[in-house]
């Protein structure tokens, strides 16, 4: 959100309970940012950002113009490339990089999304995106650049090992197990990328 307040997007989304929605609109609107509930679900799946109907989650439209929350879907900064790639999707977005061996960016690198860790806020189109390569190091401006610098760490050589529906995440010195799409066959996507990347 403080991307937004300082012009570095035009929008943004995010998830809130109830009462984190109230600690976050006096910030807001301190900033004078302007701030839509977009809809409340009952659940949120972070593999898939899907939502469920019901209450309990707040999806929160945040812009500098009232104009931007009316086309928040093209306003929220993300590359053309890989809001293109996001609407063709059938599967999980890593299956559809089987194969890749491939010396990648830390700052576009999402396989560690599911536990927080990433430095750009999409899936991008490709693991090789310049366009997200660039808005993840703006964002990363951000971060305490300590912080930075052990994620770029952590990115710089993941695998993703998924097979009927098991997805195992390996990064020194941890490993993810969790659930994603059943596929008939092992796919596996490893992400090795320069860790001085932190620049």
């Amino acid at each position: 959100m403080t991307s937004v307040a300082d012009g570095q997007r035009d929008a943004a989304v995010a998830n809130f309970s109830p009462v984190e929605y109230m600690a976050f609109l006096p910030w807001a609107l301190e900033r004078k940012l302007k701030v839509r509930v977009l809809r409340e679900t009952a659940a949120l799946d972070l593999f898939s950002h899907v939502t469920e109907p019901g209450e309990g989650n707040l999806v929160v439209g945040v812009a500098r113009y009232e104009s931007d929350l009316e086309t928040i879907d093209r306003n929220l900064g993300y590359p053309l490339c890989c809001v293109e790639a996001h609407w063709t999707r059938n599967v999980d977005p890593m299956a559809e990089w089987a194969g890749v061996h491939a010396t990648a960016d830390p700052f576009c690198n999402p396989l560690l999304r599911y536990v927080g860790l990433r430095l750009c806020p999409h899936i991008p189109c490709s693991p090789h995106c310049q366009e997200s390569s660039k808005l993840g190091r703006a964002l990363a401006g951000y971060l305490d650049q300590g912080v930075v610098a052990r994620v770029v760490e952590l990115l710089s050589d993941v695998t993703w090992d998924s097979y009927r529906g098991t997805a195992i995440v390996t990064a020194r010195p941890f490993r993810i197990i969790l659930g994603t799409v059943p596929l008939d066959e092992r796919v596996v996507v490893r992400m090795k990328g320069a860790a001085h990347g932190a620049r």
